[in-house]
């Protein structure tokens, strides 16, 4: 199953004290090698090389209403504090349509792919900090939408309780635009889903595409990939990723994890999506994440989805889920 900031501002927490700085970042000389390369089964086509070098030393930042921008070597980074969350208003209510139920028309499906969209949960749930996409997500409209892999078309509104369940549910519409639909520059097919996972370097395309606004290069906007591999992959490298990420452009961490990683889930050896929206350093150092899977995808039983999708995971385990996958990440 591999598959904002002012909007979002309340909610955010913080705890602890302003105690530490992120490792303040050099240029690589190599950033295609430090970015390292996908596992068997990805594609990859790396960004401009210069711009590369600038988003692995955190130089590429968000700003005001979404302008990201890129700045000159040499500045001191934000002290950052040793916890952060961002707000969870929304994110925790985003899940996939369950794989057999009722659209938010009523009508019943059976559809073996939506247990498989966690790569457009992912993404909705990190476009959902961004301001633009967050605007598109609450008011889009309610249009049916086609699974050309199977044919089977289901209609879903902007935000509804779930038809058969009757949980909440934040941006499904958005959610399976994102993964039937949205296409831009680089893409293989027209949704980040293609039939039977999502691929890490597309899903950066489309949220940076997103992002955009739909008005830039969808390689070089904000998100990047990490490879589990390269001379930058490490633990402490995921960390000061997830606390540029976090807290200096209160944006998420999307990350591609091996479910054996995952307390949520029974059912391990599946590769699968999750967000991360927060970090916490004390007692070891945990990460908040959101987990878009719908209420029997993680094979639990005791796993029924009831109003609020984040969970929390030691720092090393996370680095193994990604690690065992293997997997990347987009920061």
């Amino acid at each position: 199953m591999r598959d904002v900031l002012a909007k979002l501002a309340v909610g955010l927490t913080t705890v602890g004290l302003i105690i530490a700085s992120t490792a303040t970042p050099t240029l690589g000389t190599d950033p295609i090698a430090a970015a390292g390369s996908p596992p068997p089964g990805q594609t990859y086509v790396p960004p401009d090389a210069a711009w590369l070098a600038s988003k692995q030393a955190h130089l590429v930042l968000r700003g005001a209403d979404d302008v990201v921008s890129v700045q000159a070597p040499g500045a001191a980074p934000l002290a950052a504090p040793s916890s952060w969350t961002l707000g969870l208003t929304y994110s925790p209510y985003v899940v996939e349509p369950e794989g057999s139920a009722n659209d938010d028309t009523g009508k019943a499906y059976t559809d073996g792919n939506f247990w498989l969209l966690c790569g457009a949960g992912g993404g909705t749930v990190a476009l959902g900090y961004w301001g633009n996409p967050l605007s598109r997500m609450q008011s889009w409209p309610t249009s049916p939408v086609t699974d050309p892999y199977l044919n089977v078309t289901t209609t879903w509104k902007a935000s509804a309780n779930d038809w058969k369940y009757g949980y909440k549910t934040n941006f499904r519409g958005f959610l399976m635009y994102m993964a039937f639909t949205v296409f831009t520059t680089g893409m293989q097919q027209h949704g980040v889903f293609n039939g039977s996972s999502t691929l890490l370097d597309q899903l950066r395309m489309a949220i940076n595409w997103e992002a955009s606004d739909h008005n830039t290069n969808p390689y070089a906007y904000f998100y990047a990939v990490q490879w589990a591999n390269g001379t930058r992959w490490s633990q402490a490298q995921l960390h000061a990723d997830v606390v540029y990420d976090i807290y200096t452009n209160r944006v998420p961490t999307v990350v591609d994890v091996n479910t054996s990683y995952l307390p949520a889930w029974t059912h391990g050896g599946v590769g699968h999506t999750v967000t991360v929206v927060g970090y916490n350093d004390a007692a070891g150092g945990t990460y908040t994440y959101i987990d878009t899977c719908g209420t029997r995808c993680a094979w639990n039983s005791p796993y029924i989805y009831n109003g609020g999708h984040e969970y929390t995971i030691t720092q090393a385990q996370l680095f193994n889920a990604i690690k065992y996958l293997p997997g990347g990440y987009l920061y």
